[in-house]
Order: structure tokens, then sequence, then C-alpha cells
């Protein structure tokens, strides 16, 4: 084992995390080195970033979660051996040496757990903290409820018969809390949720879910439909003013409110009679510290039993690197229930010929709208119900439910449908890069955005060859001459094209009748269909010095080629690479108000019927023809 590791530091207070180097720490008395397998991120590690909100000395290392294998043992250590697979929960802001975003880091033995071979360790990763902070909570007696834990002899079953309830059961605490909650005998176990989630939380203990955006007076009604035994016990894992004053006023004389975030109960209606407490989910701190050893004493058989079960979990690539991107994430991603979702070309070529994927099973679909189900932590521009459009990516648009960042989505207006809305987040991604991004010129154009200031009409005059077609007329090309054929011309005038040449046409009759149409050079051609025939004969009429932008790997001749013509492929992602990422950010800020003004139309549409399993037969139809309107599925 060399001596150096990488890490993942915060150098400074708000500042750009970075990958460097570090020694590798060695174990002292009762410590174990943990090779770090998988990482969990937490909401806290990117508002540290953000808010700088401790009396921190940087740089630092963040992370809590962590899971890897036994690579050394302290002295004194005998409840482990070399090689064990285990989880520990890092000490919150304490020694570098024992933070969890590095390749290596101490832990203290008897705060560890041996993780199962029926779990991966990404899976066991998730559990440290949230399971830490749940069961302080309930079963501390400094900072907690004070409950008699599952864990000890005659703990298991011990509250049977009496209700318990949790605000936010789907969060990471919530899962854990209703496991535990099982575990000591509670029912009914109540929680407020998202009611998508309701079949997950039904499988890990829950009897009663009650739709987290009901109002109060109704998940005051739901709760007495569920138990007519008064709640004593109320853990609120998500904390926000709102939900603690709805568990308070839920919760019975004499009973106890666990809140994982500062105490923010209106004082007119606080009682002595009813108890608040702020948990501090540190079992390494020393008042926790028994409690922690009971906890992961039981906790490989509770794993083993499927008594508690890991977090649902999403797999970062790229080591530490990834984990920056993660941040963004959990602190600018907004979940939206899916009403429409486009198809695409490029779904049934990933089904036919294995590309672009690289781990199966996948979910396919970029194009989404629908309803805003719930916002990170650092999202203002959205409110939950809104009505959005998501260029989905990694994450897939053929399901239900799906994240996106709110930065690169945008508010449908009300002058456009679900299913109109679901065609435009690709098409205009992939039109929008491959004309209008000078940073990342080896993919595009490079002209200048008409969104940003200076940038409508700025090519007024200047000729352009074929979502495109209206972004040159933003950008005030003139004329807009595309190839298509000609029912279409209409639609396609009405777009902004000013001139319409029949696709069917030999490529010498195009040329001659783009020659009557304009003398000037054309500079800019964009290829929307990029088959050898159409990349060619855009080839020949690109003047010297212009550039043409394809949309599928460059297949023109290479005897006709010259250094004087730039050619360049697009890649209609508005979320990576990182140039893109900045241009669909800039896009996605103005496009509700070009869409709202009528600057930006949808696709025409045909919606396909029979949900999700329509989507099946779509895809075949895209496959054996070309439609001039986009088929859009409602999952």
């Amino acid at each position: 084992m060399t001596s150096q590791q990488k890490v993942l530091s915060l150098p400074a207070a708000k500042a750009p995390f970075k990958v460097s180097t570090a020694p590798i720490p060695t174990p002292g008395q009762g410590k174990v080195l943990i090779k770090i397998h998988a990482v969990a991120l937490n909401p806290a590690d990117w508002k540290i970033q953000a808010f700088d909100p401790f009396p921190i000395q940087y740089p630092v290392i963040l992370g809590v979660d962590l899971a890897g294998t036994v690579e050394e043992l302290g002295e004194g250590v005998t409840n482990l051996k070399l090689g064990d697979r285990i989880i520990a929960e890092a000490i919150f802001l304490g020694s570098e040496s024992s933070s969890a975003f590095q390749q290596y880091a101490l832990a203290t033995a008897k705060l560890t757990a041996k993780i199962p071979n029926s779990l991966s360790f990404e899976a066991a990763a998730s559990i440290p903290l949230g399971l830490a902070t749940a069961a302080v909570g309930l079963y501390s007696r400094i900072g907690g409820a004070g409950l008699f834990p599952p864990w000890e002899e005659g703990g298991r079953g011990l509250y049977r018969g009496k209700p318990f309830m949790v605000f936010g059961g789907a969060s990471s605490v919530g899962q854990f809390a209703i496991q535990l909650a099982k575990l000591s005998g509670f029912g009914p176990i109540i929680t407020t949720a998202s009611t998508h989630n309701t079949e997950w939380l039904l499988g890990i203990g829950a009897t009663y879910v009650i739709d987290r955006k009901h109002s109060p007076e109704a998940i005051h009604a739901e709760v007495a439909k569920a138990t007519s035994e008064p709640v004593e016990i109320i853990y609120d894992a998500i904390s926000e003013s709102e939900t603690q004053n709805n568990a308070y006023d839920v919760l019975a004389l004499g009973g106890c409110l666990v809140v994982d975030g500062r105490p923010a109960i209106d004082e007119a209606k606080q009682t002595g009679d009813k108890t608040i407490v702020h948990v501090f989910g540190d079992i390494n701190v020393p008042r926790n510290h028994v409690l922690g050893v009971g906890l992961m004493s039981k906790l490989t058989t509770f794993l083993e039993e499927g008594t508690i079960k890991p977090n649902r979990i999403e797999v970062l690539p790229n080591g530490l690197e990834g984990i920056i991107g993660g941040l963004e994430k959990l602190s600018k991603g907004i979940l939206i229930k899916i009403h429409a979702a486009a198809l695409n070309p490029v779904d049934w070529k990933i089904q036919v010929y294995g590309i672009l994927v690289d781990k199966y099973p996948a979910i396919l679909g970029n194009d989404i709208a629908g309803t805003i189900e719930e916002l990170g932590d650092h999202v203002s521009d959205f409110r939950k119900g809104d009505r959005g459009i998501i260029n989905v990516n990694e994450h897939g648009g053929f399901q239900h439910y799906a994240l996106g960042f709110a930065d690169t989505s945008a508010i449908i207006p009300d002058n456009i449908s679900m299913e109109e809305a679901a065609t435009i987040p690709l098409a205009l991604a992939t039109a929008a890069t491959g004309l209008f991004n000078p940073k990342f010129r080896s993919a595009s154009a490079g002209l200048y955005p008409p969104w940003e200031d200076g940038g409508r009409g700025r090519y007024k005059g200047k000729p352009f060859l074929v979502f495109v077609i209206q972004l040159a007329y933003l950008a005030g090309f003139y004329p807009i001459i595309a190839t298509a054929s000609p029912h279409n011309a209409d639609y396609l005038l009405d777009l902004g094209a000013t001139n319409i040449v029949d696709r069917s046409l030999s490529a010498s009759a195009t040329r001659a009748q783009i020659a009557r149409i304009t003398s000037n050079p054309i500079a800019t051609i964009y290829d929307a269909v990029s088959i050898p025939g159409t990349q060619n004969l855009a080839y020949d009429m690109l003047a010297g010095g212009g550039c043409l932008v394809l949309v599928q790997a460059d297949v023109i001749d290479g005897k006709k080629k010259t250094s004087g013509k730039r050619v360049v492929v697009a890649f209609g992602s508005t979320h990576e690479p990182e140039a893109n990422r900045a241009l669909g950010v800039d896009l996605y800020s103005t496009l509700t108000k070009l869409l709202r003004d009528g600057e930006i139309l949808p696709n025409r549409v045909e919606v396909l019927p029979n949900g999700l399993f329509g989507i099946i037969d779509g895809l075949k139809r895209l496959r054996n023809g070309v439609s001039n309107v986009k088929l859009v599925a409602r999952p």
C-alpha cells in the first residue's frame, strides 16, 4: 500500500471542491483503517460548501457515510479482521482522517458494522447517518425521545399497540425511523409522503401513508382515520416550519416531537405539556457513544433479517470527482411527475444497436413534461405543482417520475400543452448547442446566441440553410432555406423559413434552386437529417470559411474536404460537457418567455395510447418510417 491517497477537499469557505492528495492515516488504539469502496452524499455536504455555517478550519474533507473493507487494525481491536466488509459513520466535521470523501479513513471499531453478503457496498453506504439520526432521535435520553431500544433485550415489540408518526417517511432518516418503529412494535405507523412512495413505505413497515400535499386539517383527519389512540411520538424527518407546526398540532399532550432541524414551532402554540427534542445524529460524540455501540453491534443481524433495509440509491460515475456533480444534484435538483414523454429516433437505435448505454437495465427517453413534485434545497425558481419541461438525460423519461436540474428546466406557459411541451427539450438543445456554443467549437458553429443581449437579429441578411429554423429566425438570418417534403411547406414557413426546397430533388436541382434564392455565400448550414446524401450536398453548398453542423457522424467524402470548411457534430445535451451545461442554463432561463410569446413553437404531436406500453409500438413506428409529427406518450 502506498503512503498517499486521493481526497476530495474543500480548500476554503464556499470554494469549489478539489481532488488532491493526502497521507493515508494509521489506526490507533481501538481504531481501524477502512479502504473506502462507496460513500453516500447528504444535504449537509453541499450546505457546508454553499453557506459555511460552522466554524471550520480549512481545507476540510467532508462526507459522513462510508462502506469499505478493513485494511489495517489498531491495537486492541477484536471484533473485526482484515478484509471484513463494513460500514461506518464518519465523525461530522471531525478529524480529516475519519471523513468519507477520500480513499481511506479511520473509524472506531466498535462503531462499525459488518455488511452481509446480500448487500452491495453502494447500498450499505446509504445506512450510517440516516439510521443513526433516526436511532438517536428515538432512543437517546439526551437529545432524543428516550425510548427503550429494540436492540436491547426485551426491546423488540415493547411499544406494541401504540401509534407512531413520521413526517417525511420517504426521506433517508424517515425510512429508518419507520423501520425502527416497526422493530419497537409501534402500530399503526403513520407517515406523510408523496403518493408515488406509498408502495415502498408500506414495504418497509409503514401501515398508513398520507399524501404530504394535504392541508394540515386534512392530515389531522387522516390521522384520526388511522388511529383513535393519542399519538405520543412523532418524528419530523423534514423539519421545515410547516411540518414542525403540523406535527406539533397532531402530537398528543404529554407526547414528544423529534426534529432533526432547528426547532421552528410557533411560540404562541407551544405548551409545557409537549416535549420537543432536536436530534444530533452523530454516534461518535460521547453522549451518543453507548447507544451507537449497541446499535452497530446488532445492525448486521437486522440487515441479514431484512428488518432494516438500506435506502434506494443511484450510483454516481467518476469516483471522487463524481461527488461534485452529485452534490449539485442534491442542491439544485427537481423531481417531476411525468405527464408526457416524447419519443426520439435515438431511443430505438439504442435498443437495436446497443449504442450509448454502458449499463443495463436502462431507462430510455430524453424529453419529458410534467408537474414538479419535489425541490432541492437550493431551488428557488420553481414551486411544487409547477408545470415544467426537462431534458432528463441519464435519469430516463420513460417512467412515471424523473429527476432533473432546475437550472436546465423551464416552466410551461399556459398556451402550451404538456404533450406539446414534451417535444421541445432534446430537439431544441441539439439545435441550440449545434449553432450557438462558442465555448465548444468542436461541436458547434459557435454563433452568438439570440437569447443573449445583442443576439437578436445579429446575423440579419446572412443566408441560412436549415427548433433550427426558429432559432435562425430569432438570430436574424435571411433567407432561411429548408429542404422538406412539399406538404410541410406551409408549416415551415409559419415557423420562420423563407424558402422551401423539395427534398426529393436531385443534388444538382437543389443547388440550382438555392442559387436562385440567394446569391450570397452560405456560411452556416444545419443538416438535421445527416445521412450521406444530405451531408455531401450540404458540404458542396457550404461557402469557404463556413460551418456545417451535423447531428450524426461525419461521413462526407474525404476527397472533397478542404481545410477552409468546418464540419461539427452537435451534441444535444444541456447536462454535459460543462460548456453545453452553461449554454443550457442561459437558454432555459429565457425559454418560458420564448414559448409564451410564440417565438419558439413546439413540434406537432400525435399522442400514443396505452401509457408506457404505447412507447413500444411508437418506437417501432419511428424505426419503420419518417413521421412529420412527434410521437408522445402519457406515462
